[in-house]
Formats: structure tokens, sequence, C-alpha cells
């Protein structure tokens, strides 16, 4: 891992871009254990966007102000939540709950997975949240494991305070169809990674590819494009 690291760190970039202060963002690794062998699963960046196009990665994305406002059925853990507040100039318990509530949201945006707990009586949403309020759904945050955390480097184009959480896929308590699907037979012309390139890659033996729809990516284009997803 740290021959990783210092690999990334010097590989050569351009550094030209003015400095920015990192946003705070969350990211899920949804890990599917129902199988012989775990699966965990990924998305693949349009190689439109401006940060990391093109990279496999773990859904995730930026901190929205909406997501204090979001109500739960599950706080979390006392000592994730101490952990999540580790390192902070100004350390609370709301801002590491926002950081899980992200993780959440990122996650039902990209894949239609919805992690939580299913309620007879729904809580009132904010925007953002339709997913959940139409299936009877309440984020839960007690099944989320916080992993890592990670800063994208000085004068890069976007800079992100990424916190890295995982579940165990039984957390999903509803999947909204058509955003997530398998990819068609001729998957691999199209960008899904070959068998040897994924077991590099997730380190997890997926065995199949999926992809994800999702209207407006790169933002912006107006435009549906198809991301690969490496298992599930």
């Amino acid at each position: 891992m740290a021959d990783l690291a210092e690999h990334l760190t010097r590989t050569e970039r351009d550094q030209s871009f003015p400095y920015l202060r990192p946003k705070d963002a969350a990211t899920i690794i949804l890990i599917d254990r129902s199988g012989v062998e775990p699966k965990v699963l990924m998305g693949r960046r349009h190689h439109g966007h401006k940060f990391m196009p093109g990279k496999f990665v773990f859904p995730g994305g930026r901190v929205e102000a909406h997501d204090r406002y979001v109500p739960v059925g599950g706080e979390l853990d006392p000592s994730v939540e101490s952990r999540l507040m580790q390192r902070l100039r100004r350390p609370s318990r709301i801002r590491a709950r926002v950081l899980a509530v992200a993780a959440i949201r990122e996650a039902s945006e990209e894949t239609g997975l919805l992690l939580g707990t299913k309620v007879a009586s729904v809580p009132k949403f904010p925007d953002g949240w339709n997913a959940f309020a139409e299936a009877g759904v309440q984020p839960s945050l007690d099944e989320l494991h916080f992993i890592a955390r990670a800063i994208t480097p000085p004068h890069r184009p976007r800079r992100f305070d990424t916190r890295f959480f995982a579940a165990d896929a039984r957390a999903i308590a509803h999947r909204v169809e058509g955003i997530i699907g398998p990819m068609p037979s001729s998957s691999s012309s199209s960008g899904c990674p070959s068998r040897r390139q994924r077991s590099s890659t997730c380190r997890a033996s997926p065995t199949s590819c999926w992809s994800i729809s999702r209207p407006g990516s790169p933002r912006g284009s107006g435009t549906t494009c198809r991301f690969p997803i490496i298992a599930w």
C-alpha cells in the first residue's frame, strides 16, 4: 500500500491549477456476500468528467447543504462517529452525521440502491430525497462502517476531502428499477474491464459487469451516459 501511495504521488500530472480548498465528500463501498466470494460495486466515471475521468470508482460525491436535514432511522455507531471527528478543526457530531448521510444519498442517486429500513410512516424529506419518500424507506446510519479518509492533493482541477464508508448489501431496503442493470454482451468493447483487469482492479473476484444509466452525466451535458459496473 505504501508503494502504491508513493507511485500515485510521483505520477506526473498537470499541477498548474490554482489552490482550492477541498470540499467534504463521501463514498460508499457496497459489499455483496451472498455468493461464495464477496463482490463490490464500482462504476466507471465518464471520460468527459474533469475529475478522475474514465476511472473506476465507488458510488460517492460531495456533501450537499440539505443533507443535514435528513431524518434517519438509526444513528452512527459511537466508535464510527468518534473516528469521523478526528483531525478536524471544528469537530462536531452533526458534521459526522452529514458525511454518512451524503454517502447514502450519493449511492441512491448513482445506483438506485436505497440503504435503510422500510417504514410505515414516511417522514418529511428535503429536496433530493424523493426516491426514499416514494419507496417508504428511511435511511439508517447504523450499518455504515468508516474505512478511510482521502484528500485530493493541491493544484488539481477538483479537490475533495472524502470519507470512505462500507456497508453490507443486506442494508439495501429498495432498488429503483432502470438505473442499474446488466451490460450488453458487447460490454467488453464499451469499457468494461477483462476478467484479468477486474481482479487486479477491485481484488474481489467479480464475475459480471453492470451499468448505470444516469441522465445528465457528465453534468450539464444533457445526455444519458452508460457507466460499466464491476460485480453485483
